[in-house]
């Protein structure tokens, strides 16, 4: 919200290349450098994980 727009355009083009080169090559294909150094982030792959529930918990 805060940002310089011309810093905002760039991460949102880096944003959309990560998409388009997981959607070719798959999710773990773009990773950022943490991602190597801690086995148990790797390992997390939120996209496939994340369960989505029809009904609401407090409904």
């Amino acid at each position: 919200m805060f940002m310089d727009p011309q810093a905002r355009e760039k991460q949102m083009k880096m944003d959309e290349t990560v998409d388009i080169i997981r959607k070719r090559f798959g999710f773990y294909s773009v990773q950022g450098g943490l991602m190597y150094r801690d086995k148990i982030l790797s390992a997390c792959d939120t996209k496939s994980d994340h369960t989505v529930h029809p009904h609401g918990y407090f409904g």
